[in-house]
């Protein structure tokens, strides 16, 4: 599974917006593809050269496909094939009786050299009188016309002067009568039978082989190829401009063709006939040559085969081609040794830099790569450019597009052009280098992830995860491994629907409520908290809070049940002298934070915190800030609010001045289900602890059956009336157990799978890159994505205090230092950088977002690669784990970190 960087995306921008200043590159749109999707689009010049009025030329411009018809024909007939109305091996005469006569020319001209073809094109028939034949003894079958074996073949010729009609067998005048009868008498041109170069079957040869399968095709099929092909390929997979006539709808995005002139090599508009544009005067359907079509259609089926050889095609689309025929026929070299030595000597000079291993043709209409593709671009340059892969298809047409579909990469591109003359030198360098920035683009980690995951599972010192991976076209990876209760395979495996208590994780989601609120001018950044509530009027500084506490060594740390020493009248503390805000709440500067009772030697029990003390149902809200005050005379702080950054209850309060200023319980705002344990839709884990030295040796996990947060479902606060269950996102959940449950905790206490929280980081990543799907509506604007949750807001004295408290985690990392926004997480202000075997490798880019949860949960969104993750886990000791940054350590020496980006860096870093 592949995907494009962020950085492979801007470089293949940067050099299409270079070739388009440059007066010798036609008009053209590049387009790629992976099974999963679209990747890349983009065109260049006008519809008309030169004319600007005419219309940008995109991937919605129609082209003339000339030759890279035969694919789509190809595959009509292998389709026919499979359903048992057309056999390989039936005789072509059995279809079209003027095949019975079939001739051999015996002096024909020498093997024709295409890559000097800016010179050449088919011509008007060999004269007669100067031909030399015999008559074949062999039969031309079906199996000869997909294998271009049958010996029919193109003439060529010299052409001067391009500007002018191209007369040949594709432009002659149509029989409305006997359409297909009237092209067969055109090719044989007064000769007493077909003329072949060669007996049928025993060499390859490139000709009419196509457009004689499409008359066969249609009468088996009974019907015309347009009709056929309509029914049984382009209705089925949404191509909706694709035709071999040029109708209405066709003719609007119809880019015209033009040609270089001799001399400066400029371009010109080419007013002059290639083939019959009425369709009034359509009658015969060449199947090698005449369909036009939209770089998306053609796309659209490249993306189709891609799915079908990699088993990845959606539920609800049908294959149009079986995968077995697709792998046997498509894909599979057909050609004899004589065969391929043929197609190699007219294919070679065009390749010869290539490195091609050789070049075979299947049953597809397509050549064959027998090797990887490599190219040196540069002589410069001592590494080659990687292109296409063994086993890719290739094609292409007379007025210079191309395709390839590489399975083995999961890639499949196409490059449309439209203009004369064939096999431009500039069109293949441009669609050369195209490919060649979109291979040292992609991103395949996959495979890489999979083994380490597999090795992963074998190591019991690492607990049960899910990992998972989105760009803002979606979901690229996703994998669990371990069971939901550690060590019980009875409880089932891990996987992307699992559902994690994802605790600091939920401050995230809190911060986004709050600011949908502020955009919609229900909330004010400047509100004082006491607003909302009155218990913050009175705010009190504690003058002799501890040292500061590293969570690098949080291994055996936890917040104690207030935010101060437990001894209310030895501390010492003074009135507040500034107001705290919302925004104080939203930036961690107000002074609320989380403090260490010291070392936790055992896990192994209940966890006592502010979190866990029993909720007053009268009134949650002030039973926690009651709580956290721990008789005191008021709020205990660290600092005067605004004056520095601490760790703490800050989204916890925002929680609940969110739900003072909507009047509803913050599970209702969010518009989530109650989370219920009979729930089908929730597959809670049992949180798992490693037996720590001191009770047991042993680093293995063991099930953790203690209390955390509360989960009796019977003390909910709100009627069962009052549930809202919306579809987006499904999975995501407060972690309330509707029982003893009244104070819903925003900085803490959510549920969600891997599943639904990376699909809002893919919301975010969408909003950022304005590629949100038009029936998606934005939970917040852009404008407060970028200027809020992506922007960092603290002052330098505040960036230390957060750098110091993460600092000791990340100190083998380049961070660049470290910012808190408005979202309720981190930003990176650099690149992330880390030396692994002597090198140093990337990670995520400066602007990335990201934090992490009490129970080793953690996430990160890099809007620069354009690539979220999740990492979820259900462990104790807190964040970090070692066995957690162990994964870190064995990611660490992947190879797949050599490439633009790492997705896996979320193993590395919180």
């Amino acid at each position: 599974m592949v995907h494009l960087s962020a950085e492979g995306k801007q470089t293949l921008n940067a050099f299409i917006d270079g070739v388009g200043h440059d007066p010798s590159t036609p008009p053209f749109v590049f387009a790629a593809t992976t099974a999963d999707g679209e990747i890349y689009s983009r065109g260049m010049g006008f519809n008309r050269v030169g004319d600007s009025e005419s219309g940008l030329v995109d991937i919605d411009s129609v082209f003339w496909i000339c030759s890279q018809s035969k694919m789509i024909t190809h595959l009509a007939a292998l389709q026919l094939i499979e359903a048992g109305t057309l056999s390989l091996n039936d005789p072509v005469s059995k279809y079209l009786p003027e095949f019975n006569k079939l001739i051999v020319i015996e002096n024909f001209p020498p093997p024709v050299d295409i890559s000097t073809a800016a010179d050449m094109a088919p011509v008007p028939p060999l004269a007669v009188e100067d031909l030399k034949y015999h008559p074949a003894t062999k039969i031309m079958t079906v199996e000869h016309l997909l294998t271009y074996t049958s010996g029919l073949f193109y003439p060529f010729d010299a052409v001067p002067d391009w500007n002018q009609d191209i007369d040949n067998a594709y432009s002659a005048p149509q029989d409305a009568t006997d359409p297909a009868g009237g092209f067969v008498k055109v090719i044989k041109n007064g000769l007493p039978g077909i003329p072949l170069k060669f007996e049928p079957g025993t060499d390859w040869t490139y000709g009419y082989s196509s457009d004689i399968l499409g008359f066969v095709i249609e009468k088996v099929a009974g019907k015309s190829l347009e009709v056929y092909m309509k029914e049984s390929i382009f209705d089925p997979l949404g191509m909706t401009r694709t035709s071999f006539y040029q109708s209405p709808h066709i003719k609007e995005k119809k880019i015209e063709i033009s040609y270089r002139r001799h001399g400066d090599g400029l371009f010109q508009p080419w007013g002059h006939r290639i083939y019959e544009d009425d369709p009034d005067k359509v009658f015969a359907l060449y199947g090698g040559a005449n369909l036009l079509t939209s770089t998306r259609d053609y796309l659209t089926l490249l993306r189709h085969y891609l799915q079908i050889h990699s088993n990845t095609l959606p539920p609800d689309v049908k294959p149009i081609i079986s995968r077995d025929t697709l792998v046997s026929k498509i894909f599979q070299p057909a050609l004899s040794a004589q065969g391929k030595k043929s197609l190699e000597t007219m294919l070679g000079p065009i390749v010869a830099n290539m490195g091609t291993g050789g070049i075979q043709w299947g049953y597809g209409g397509m050549a064959l790569a027998m090797g990887d593709w490599v190219v040196e671009p540069d002589p410069s340059m001592a590494a080659k450019m990687k292109l296409r892969k063994e086993g890719s298809a290739f094609w292409s047409g007379f007025l210079n597009t191309t395709h390839f579909i590489d399975p083995s990469t999961g890639v499949a591109a196409v490059f449309q052009a439209q203009m004369l003359p064939p096999l431009d030198p500039v069109v293949l360098r441009t669609a050369g280098a195209l490919e060649g920035v979109l291979y040292q683009s992609l991103v395949d980690g996959q495979q890489a992830l999979d083994s380490f995951i597999d090795g992963a599972v074998q190591d019991p010192s690492i607990p049960p995860f899910v990992f998972a991976a989105t760009t803002a076209d979606g979901e690229i990876y996703s994998r669990g491994t371990g069971f939901n209760r550690v060590g019980d395979s009875a409880s089932g495996p891990v996987d992307i629907d699992s559902v994690f208590w994802i605790c600091s994780q939920s401050k995230m989601i809190t911060h986004l409520a709050a600011l949908q609120l502020i955009e919609a001018g229900n909330l004010l950044l400047e509100d004082p908290v006491s607003k909302y509530l009155p218990e913050f009027d009175n705010l009190i500084v504690i003058d002799d809070l501890p040292s500061h506490v590293e969570v690098s060594t949080k291994g055996g740390m936890a917040p104690t049940p207030s935010t101060i020493p437990p001894v209310p009248k030895s501390v010492k503390y003074h009135p507040a002298t500034n107001v705290m805000t919302v925004e104080h709440l939203m930036t961690f500067t107000s002074g609320i934070s989380y403090s260490s009772s010291g070392t936790v030697v055992d896990w192994d029990k209940d966890i006592e915190n502010a979190y866990t003390a029993p909720q007053d149902k009268a009134d949650p809200v002030g039973g926690f800030i009651k709580d956290i005050k721990k008789g005191l005379p008021g709020i205990p702080l660290k600092f005067e609010p605004g004056t520095d950054w601490a760790y703490g209850y800050s989204s916890d309060i925002l929680g609940f001045v969110i739900e003072k200023a909507t009047g509803q319980s913050l599970e209702i705002y969010m518009h989530v289900p109650h989370y219920t344990p009979s729930s089908e839709r929730c597959t809670v884990l049992i949180l798992c602890v490693p037996l720590l030295p001191g009770k047991k040796t042993s680093s293995i996990h063991s099930p953790w059956d203690h209390r955390f947060y509360e989960e009796d479902p019977d003390k909910c606060a709100f009627s069962p009336a009052l549930r809202v269950s919306i579809p987006y996102p499904r999975r995501l959940e407060l972690i309330q157990p509707l029982s003893a449950v009244f104070a819903f905790y925003g900085g803490a206490y959510l549920l969600a799978s891997a599943r639904d929280y990376l699909t809002l980081l893919r919301h975010l990543l969408q909003l950022h890159s304005n590629t949100l799907p038009p029936n998606v509506k934005p939970i917040v604007s852009r404008d407060t994505l970028i200027s809020k949750v992506f922007a960092p807001a603290l002052s330098p004295q505040s960036q230390k205090s957060i750098e110091d408290m993460l600092g000791p985690i990340f100190d083998s990392i380049e961070t660049g230092g470290i910012q808190w926004g408005y979202g309720g997480t981190a930003l990176a202000l650099g690149d992330w950088m880390v030396e692994s075997e002597g090198t140093k490798k990337k990670l995520r880019k400066a602007g990335s977002a990201f934090w992490f949860g009490f129970l080793n949960t953690s996430h990160f969104i890099d809007p620069s690669t354009g690539v979220a993750a999740v990492l979820q886990v259900q462990t104790l000791p807190p964040y970090p784990d070692q066995s957690i940054l162990k994964i870190g350590r064995k990611v660490d020496a992947m190879p797949l970190l050599k490439t633009y980006h790492m997705v896996l860096n979320t193993f590395l870093s919180p």
